[in-house]
């Protein structure tokens, strides 16, 4: 009896001591995760820190430089100084004999017409230009001088005349808020100080997937990624800025063939005779590819249509429901 309640006793004591273990491997589990988790925050938070530090000090570093080189561009397009220079007369040298005299008769000439076979006595006019001074050359960026296809935005000017064009400009700037030219979502500058801190950041280094994943900056890639706008662009050089290295080609995702149609299907446009990419001037819809199956198959062709037309017909897709022809006579197996 008492052996039996001594064993019942161990017995009771060792589900005590597994369920303790059990606890305690739980929680020393359970505080394990729970360490991870913050240190993941952490780090999170500190690779936040990082590229908003980024961000700032590029943008802070841009700002600083522009005023100067803007008022260089402002400053280049006025009237360019420069002082005349006389007249200088160089005497023409020719031979008695390579003259006609006969043909030159002041300021008139002939002309012999091989196709009609006729001479022709032309009295040229005498053109004065008057002096004008030069300017130096324009290379700053100019916006759109042409008629672009208005899609129903009243507030945004599409085009604006040349300078010589006899055209009440500011009556057609009376009005508009936005010029055509300028996307009010996209500052260019904006754009440039973002790509040179995914530059520098990439540079440390931060991966593009962790640099996306803050959200802090623009999206990186698809159709209106950073990269992907300014893949085709030619920056501004800034001389104090130092030089980083190319940024490398990460592959994107595969996508599969409908979703490539329909993600670059609104930069072409769908005038035939058009090669711009983002056209203005034919800005219309172009339709999805839907990728739809056809309704249409061999078969019901096949039913519509007993015989075959040729070696090349669609019938003929199946041995066992091919036409042989032999000795004119036509048979099927």
């Amino acid at each position: 009896m008492e052996q039996s309640e001594r064993r019942g006793l161990d017995h009771s004591y060792d589900e005590d001591m597994s369920h303790d273990e059990q606890l305690s491997a739980e929680f020393e589990l359970a505080h394990t995760i729970e360490n991870r988790m913050l240190e993941h925050e952490q780090e999170r938070e500190e690779q936040r820190n990082q590229i908003l530090k980024t961000y700032h000090d590029v943008w802070d570093e841009f700002y600083e430089w522009e005023p100067e080189p803007c008022c260089s561009v402002v400053r280049s397009l006025q009237c360019a100084l420069v002082e005349s220079v006389e007249g200088t007369s160089v005497p023409l040298h020719f031979s008695d004999e390579s003259m006609d005299t006969d043909e030159v008769d002041g300021n008139t000439f002939e002309v012999f017409d091989i196709e009609q076979d006729r001479l022709c006595r032309l009295d040229p006019d005498i053109v004065h230009v008057p002096a004008f001074t030069p300017h130096p050359k324009y290379e700053a960026c100019t916006p759109a001088s042409q008629n672009i296809r208005n899609v129903g935005y009243p507030r945004w000017l599409d085009f604006i005349p040349y300078a010589d064009e006899g055209f009440p400009a500011w009556t057609l700037l009376h009005g508009r808020r936005y010029f055509h030219w300028q996307d009010v979502q996209r500052d260019p500058d904006a754009c440039l100080i973002e790509l040179r801190t995914i530059h520098i950041l990439e540079s440390q280094p931060f991966s593009y997937n962790v640099i996306n994943a803050h959200s802090v900056l623009p999206r990186l890639f698809d159709r209106d990624g950073l990269i992907g706008r300014f893949s085709s662009r030619d920056l501004w050089h800034l001389p104090h800025w130092p030089e980083l290295p190319e940024l490398p080609c990460t592959p994107l995702d595969e996508y599969i063939m409908k979703t490539q149609i329909n993600e670059y299907v609104d930069k072409m446009c769908p005038h035939m005779g058009c090669l711009y990419n983002l056209c203005l001037l034919h800005n219309d819809i172009a339709e999805p590819f839907s990728g739809n199956i056809a309704h249409v198959r061999s078969g019901i062709i096949k039913q519509k249509i007993q015989r075959p037309c040729g070696e090349m017909c669609c019938t003929l897709d199946r041995v066992q429901d091919s036409f042989l022809l032999h000795d004119g006579f036509i048979s099927t197996d």
